[in-house]
C-alpha cells in the first residue's frame, strides 16, 4: 500500500470501465456473498465445486476528481447511485462456471483443457462481454 495515498479500498473484483456523461469510471466489486456450490462434470477437478456469488456492493471510482460541484456532477452522482442500486440487486457470478449458458448448452460446447471456462459462453447474457 502506498504511503501517500489519500484513501484505500479493498476490492474483490474488477467489473469494468463505464463512461457516464463523458466521465470514465472504474467499476469494482467490494462486497459479495456465497450463494451456493454446484458440482458439474466440466470442473477442473471432480472434487472441486463451482461457487456462485451474489454481488452485494460495488464502487464506481471516477478516473478524475471533479474540480467543482456543478450540475454535471449532480447528474453523475445520481446516475452512479442508480447504477449501484441496479447492480447490487440480484447480480450473480462465478469464477469457474459459465452462468450465461444452460446445462444443455454447456454439454454441447464443453471447454477443452486448453481453453478458458468461458470460451463457450453466450455473449447475449454476459453484460461485460466487450471487456472479455
Amino acid at each position: 500500500m502506498r504511503q501517500d495515498a489519500d484513501w484505500v479500498i479493498e476490492i474483490s473484483g474488477f467489473l469494468g470501465i463505464i463512461n457516464i456523461l463523458g466521465a470514465e469510471h472504474l467499476v469494482v466489486l467490494v462486497g459479495k456473498d456465497e450463494v451456493c456450490r454446484l458440482p458439474h462434470k466440466h470442473q477442473p477437478s471432480p472434487t472441486q465445486m463451482s461457487i456462485i456469488y451474489e454481488l452485494q456492493d460495488i464502487e464506481l471510482i471516477p478516473f478524475r476528481s471533479p474540480k467543482k460541484l456543478d450540475t454535471k456532477e449532480q447528474q453523475l452522482r445520481s446516475i452512479r447511485e442508480g447504477l449501484k442500486r441496479y447492480l447490487e440487486c440480484g447480480f450473480y457470478f462465478s469464477h469457474t462456471l459459465d452462468l450465461t449458458s444452460n446445462a444443455q448448452r454447456r454439454e454441447r460446447h464443453p471447454p477443452s483443457q486448453q481453453q478458458s471456462p468461458y470460451s463457450s459462453l453466450d455473449k447475449r447474457y454476459m453484460w461485460n462481454y466487450n471487456l472479455y
